[in-house]
C-alpha cells in the first residue's frame, strides 16, 4: 500500500477514536459544580444551632403546609421548626437562625387574617426605617434580603405588604456563601424569588454531574419560575451564575 494510503488510513483510525471522546466530554460539561467559596451554610454553627443528635434532613413539617387559622396552630408550626432545627423566635410568624460570622437567616410563616396587625407590630420590634418589596425587606441603613417564596406571585402580596402572604418565606443576607435549603425544610419547595441586594442572587438544583440554575435575579423578581418551579435546593447570593 503507498504511503500516502497508509498515513491517510492511520489518521481515520485515530479520528474515529478521539471523536467519541471529545463528545462525551462536552456532555459531561453540561452541569457544573457549585461555586462553593465559603462552603455550606450547614456546615456552620448557629448559638442556637441544631440540638446534639438531631440531624438536618428528615423534614419537621408535611409537605403541605396549609395556611393556620388560629394563633395556636400558627405557634404550633414555629415550636415544631426552633424543636427540630433550633433557631430563635424573634416574632409571632417569624424565627431567626444569627451565626458566628453575624449574619442570620429568617422563616416566615403565614399567620391568621385576623393576627396582620399584631404580626406586623412584633416584626417591628420599633424599627422605623425598614421598607418591604413584596415582603423582602431593605432599609435606609444599608441591610438587604434576598428572599424565596413557597408560592407564586410572592405568595399573593402587593408590592408594598410585609408578607408572608399565603405561604411560607425564607430571607437571606449572607453574600458568597451557598445555602442548602434543606436545613430550613424547604428544598424543592421555591415557586418564586426576589431581591434587594443588588448582588445576583441564584438558586440551584443538584443533578449528575453538578447542578443547574433554577433562578437568577438582581434587584427584582420572578413571579413563576416555569418548569423549574419547585426544583431549588441551594441558593447563593453574588455569584456569577
Amino acid at each position: 500500500m503507498p504511503l500516502k494510503r497508509l498515513v491517510f488510513a492511520g489518521l481515520f483510525i485515530l479520528a474515529s477514536i478521539l471523536v467519541p471522546l471529545v463528545s462525551s466530554a462536552s456532555t459531561a460539561s453540561a452541569a457544573t459544580d457549585l461555586p462553593v467559596s465559603l462552603g455550606l451554610r450547614g456546615e456552620r454553627v448557629s448559638p442556637e444551632g441544631i440540638a446534639a443528635g438531631k440531624t438536618l434532613e428528615p423534614a419537621v413539617l408535611s409537605e403541605s403546609h396549609p395556611v393556620p387559622k388560629t394563633r395556636k396552630e400558627l405557634q404550633d408550626q414555629v415550636d415544631e421548626v426552633v424543636s427540630g432545627r433550633g433557631g430563635k423566635q424573634t416574632a409571632l410568624n417569624e424565627i431567626t437562625w444569627t451565626y458566628q460570622d453575624g449574619m442570620e437567616v429568617r422563616l416566615l410563616f403565614p399567620a391568621p387574617a385576623h393576627l396582620t396587625a399584631e404580626v406586623q407590630e412584633s416584626r417591628n420590634n420599633g424599627t422605623l426605617d425598614t421598607f418591604y418589596s413584596y415582603g423582602c425587606p431593605y432599609s435606609s441603613s444599608g441591610t438587604r434580603w434576598a428572599c424565596i417564596y413557597e408560592n407564586y406571585n410572592f405568595n399573593g402580596l402587593s408590592s408594598n405588604a410585609v408578607g408572608p402572604g399565603n405561604g411560607r418565606m425564607l430571607q437571606f443576607r449572607d453574600i458568597h456563601v451557598v445555602q442548602d435549603l434543606g436545613q430550613w425544610n424547604f428544598r424543592d419547595m421555591t415557586s418564586s424569588a426576589r431581591d434587594t441586594t443588588g448582588y445576583s442572587f441564584c438558586g440551584f438544583d443538584s443533578v449528575s454531574g453538578g447542578y443547574i440554575t433554577t433562578f437568577r435575579v438582581r434587584n427584582g423578581g420572578l413571579g413563576g419560575l416555569g418548569a423549574l418551579n419547585d426544583r431549588t435546593d441551594k441558593i447563593g447570593i453574588g455569584y456569577n451564575c
